[in-house]
């Protein structure tokens, strides 16, 4: 027997935490929902007494268009929340465009004021690629929700992005490498060593489980089974036998199903330690622009070296999960002939 439906709106709490305002559409003969934007109960009750005076539409209540505002938290709550894809990583972004942006109507989103966007961020010392990466998800918020008809095709902002030449990655040499995995305590040095030799990004290794290493076969998968894929491709990595030696011994004392015990990011104890070995801030030398160290600096780090040691081009975007042309952008002042087989031989 079906569920009698519902004749008022309802507060309903999701399994991510937020609370909702759910009512069933009789136009539509479907049961609709529209996030309050809050885990607080108290927060929630006050934000539903609202869209019960206001209606569906109460963020937007006054305002002459579907504000920036407006776009960029629906999208939030139906996509990037419900798909849980960079949940924190939007979140600094949406901080930055609403700042600026606020309530102004999505469709006065035009090029002069996306131009006044990308000179403001400047003076506060962002770079432009940061910039475009805020204005693409600006774009992307607003094409969602054409997509779902909050908006028309004639409100979505016109944009513009910054164009700028490609900056070169830095990267460690062979003995500023060895000089870095030098770190106070075991499981760092062997993050470290797992990130290098793998040439994999640092929160694929954080979030590394045993279920993904097969030792019997030396193979890594990075990719996890039913994992909601995203643009940065992970594929499998073959275990060298450094890696090999390191992942064993930490395999018999594992009290976890994490590879590194996960428990939170590990970006500033990286940092830190680049800074303890004097390797924070890296002066030009021999080809390499003069840069600050970051952890992805690891993977640039093991990229170089294995074109220094002669492995092929092939192999090396192969086990990066990038393209040729990708490589030989960014690591043509270390690219030369090599072999696949010379992957097993490069290393420190």
């Amino acid at each position: 027997m079906p569920r009698p439906k519902r004749e008022v709106p309802w507060l309903d709490k999701r399994t991510n935490g937020y609370h909702y305002a759910c009512w069933y559409d009789a136009t539509k003969r479907r049961t609709r929902s529209l996030s309050l934007r809050t885990t607080n109960p108290t927060e929630a009750q006050a934000r539903f007494a609202a869209f019960l005076t206001q209606g569906a539409d109460f963020y937007d209540s006054g305002k002459a268009g579907v504000s920036v505002k407006s776009v960029l938290d629906y999208y939030e709550d139906e996509h990037v929340i419900k798909n849980t894809v960079a949940i924190e990583r939007f979140g600094y972004i949406r901080t930055h465009l609403i700042g600026f942006f606020g309530d102004m109507p999505i469709k006065d989103v035009d090029v002069e004021v996306g131009q006044r966007y990308v000179a403001s961020r400047m003076l506060e010392g962002v770079g432009l690629s940061t910039i475009k990466r805020e204005l693409v998800a600006l774009v992307a918020a607003a094409n969602f929700n054409v997509k779902r008809r909050r908006i028309s095709h004639d409100d979505k902002p016109s944009i513009e992005y910054p164009k700028f030449e490609v900056k070169r990655e830095v990267w460690l040499f062979k003995d500023e490498m060895r000089k870095y995995r030098e770190a106070p305590n075991q499981t760092l040095t062997d993050l470290i060593d797992t990130m290098y030799y793998t040439g994999s990004r640092r929160v694929a290794i954080e979030k590394l489980e045993w279920s993904q290493v097969d030792l019997d076969n030396r193979v890594i998968r990075l990719a996890k089974a039913g994992e909601k894929k995203t643009k940065k491709r992970r594929p499998p990595v073959p275990i060298v036998p450094e890696l090999d030696s390191i992942l064993r011994r930490r395999y018999l004392s594992a009290d976890s199903d994490y590879v590194f015990d996960h428990g939170g990011r590990r970006y500033k104890a990286l940092c830190n330690q680049a800074e303890r070995v004097g390797l924070l801030y890296l002066p030009a030398r021999d080809g390499r622009p003069e840069g600050r160290f970051c952890p992805h600096a690891i993977r640039h780090s093991r990229a170089t070296h294995m074109l220094q040691d002669g492995v092929d081009i092939y192999s090396v975007a192969k086990l990066l999960g990038d393209t040729v042309k990708t490589v030989e952008s960014t690591y043509g002042h270390a690219s030369t002939s090599g072999t696949a087989e010379a992957i097993l031989k490069s290393g420190l």
